[in-house]
């Protein structure tokens, strides 16, 4: 709620006047859940006091929306690909990328395999999988992280190798599937994003620096989220100071980042925008670590802070960019278009 919150909060009037925005809330952590409901707004009031519904009927009543297009929020590894499938399986179009993308990129063992195959730098390393091959050649200084947790949870960095097992044994206990990576020293971290044309171009935008020392030489969960006494996020969490967009970089290490998060970005089966994480050594060689094809459309998510760094794309602008160009994609907009659907007098469905 706190991404779709921030979305929604920002809807400027050019964007409701072309779109109907509905909501859908799923309540996982609800006894017999997860249960769903369909409050007029996002508002905590508006949330707490919608009825519940079972699944069954929660995806009823999300037919009988006829939705034209889906803005998914859900981070959660079910978010990300179940219930993308399933407004697929409703004829329902969403912004960002398919199931089966998201399902590819969750694994960052999987994801580093594919970007490698397709010519991407990768830093040296292998995946361990519990009770099947639980050692690593990797020495210290590495990397471990489990393959499909999000927001650096469960990273190490090993310094020596007597504390390697240790590290291991942490990752296991989160995942069945871990990476062990050789560390790439600062250097510099950066994310690249990169977003899908009108005309099915590729366009890198302004690059995101976050500034590592020899004190905090990675991130870590606490510098992604902020959470509440509960241990639920309640917003992004970064020191000031701490990064910085768009970053100063040499316009032929940007390039060679350029070219080769289009090559990610393909051969990952990305669609609409995809961001990467990107470690550079002293020597300006870079390797990209892994992926994400999440996007809150939030006025700070990272897409949309890297496309107002160009000066030329703004927020909503953006934002209703994407939603006309997925609803181009689903069934239910081919069939409208037969009639000389336009979207103007007859607002499209959104569902968030």
């Amino acid at each position: 709620l706190t991404y779709a919150r921030s979305c929604a909060e920002a809807f400027d009037e050019l964007t409701t006047a072309e779109f109907d925005m509905q909501y859908v809330v799923v309540h996982f952590a609800e006894e017999g859940g997860p249960l769903w409901s369909f409050p007029a707004d996002l508002s905590e009031a508006s949330v707490a006091h919608a009825p519940r519904h079972s699944s069954r009927a929660g995806v009823q009543a999300l037919c009988a929306l006829e939705a034209d297009v889906f803005v998914p929020h859900m981070f959660c590894y079910p978010g990300l690909t179940a219930y993308r499938g399933l407004f697929g399986v409703l004829g329902a179009a969403f912004l960002g990328s398919s199931a089966e993308a998201q399902a590819l990129v969750s694994n960052k063992g999987h994801a580093r395999l594919v970007m490698a195959s397709a010519g991407v730098p990768v830093a040296e390393g292998e995946v361990l999988i519990k009770n099947l091959k639980e050692t690593t050649s990797i020495s210290a200084p590495c990397i471990v992280k489990p393959c499909s947790e999000a927001n650096s949870i469960g990273i190490t960095l090993v310094k020596t190798d007597d504390l390697l097992q240790a590290a291991i044994d942490t990752a296991f206990a989160l995942d069945d599937e871990i990476v062990v990576e050789r560390f790439i020293p600062p250097g510099r971290e950066m994310r690249v994003g990169v977003l899908e044309e009108e005309d099915g171009s590729l366009r890198v935008l302004p690059m995101f620096e976050y500034f590592m020392s020899s004190k905090r030489p990675i991130r870590t969960p606490e510098d992604k989220l902020a959470t509440d006494d509960k241990g639920l996020p309640t917003g992004l969490a970064w020191a000031k100071g701490s990064r910085k967009c768009p970053a100063d970089v040499e316009e032929a290490l940007a390039a060679r980042l350029g070219e080769a998060a289009k090559r990610a970005h393909v051969a990952l089966g990305c669609r609409d925008y995809s961001i990467f994480d990107v470690r550079i050594d002293p020597e300006d060689n870079f390797f990209f670590l892994e992926s994400s094809l999440f996007c809150s459309f939030a006025p700070g998510s990272v897409i949309v802070t890297m496309s107002k760094a160009t000066a030329e794309i703004e927020h909503q602008a953006l934002l209703r960019t994407m939603l006309r160009r997925a609803a181009e994609r689903s069934p239910r907009h081919a069939k409208l278009s037969a009639k000389v659907h336009t979207m103007k007098p007859k607002r499209a469905k959104v569902v968030a």
